[in-house]
């Protein structure tokens, strides 16, 4: 259930982060302002849900619900947590900052396990 309920939620994060990356790069200077569309999902407990999206640039490739046991402190049993797989690594750091500031969805975020300095380079060898 708890699971169900984290993949309806995993929907709504998609659009609010792409929202919030749109925004933050044309505060920026780098895009210029894209239609708003709505983009409505049902939750498990039938309540229909709608969140205003910006169609620009995809930031989010998609949401993965997982489960684990948290490393931080004393913990009983597994923790549900959403994984974020992003289109282009290069904004990890900027989404990261976006979730810690509360510009996506009104609220804070404490993303674990970011790994923004890991990007992965190609040689020719």
């Amino acid at each position: 259930m708890e699971m169900m309920i984290a993949a309806s939620y995993a929907c709504i994060l998609a659009a609010s982060i792409n929202k919030a990356m749109s925004v933050s790069m044309k505060h920026q200077g780098g895009v210029t302002m894209p239609t708003v569309s709505t983009v409505s999902t049902t939750s498990i407990d039938g309540k229909q849900n709608t969140v205003d999206s910006i169609e620009a640039k995809e930031v989010v490739f998609k949401i993965a619900v997982v489960q684990g046991r948290p490393f931080y402190g004393y913990a009983v049993g597994e923790e549900v947590y959403l994984k974020v797989y992003l289109y282009d690594p290069s904004l990890v750091s900027r989404v990261t900052n976006l979730l810690r500031a509360g510009a996506v969805m009104g609220c804070r975020f404490q993303p674990f396990e970011v790994l923004h300095s890991l990007i992965l380079t190609y040689t020719n060898s």
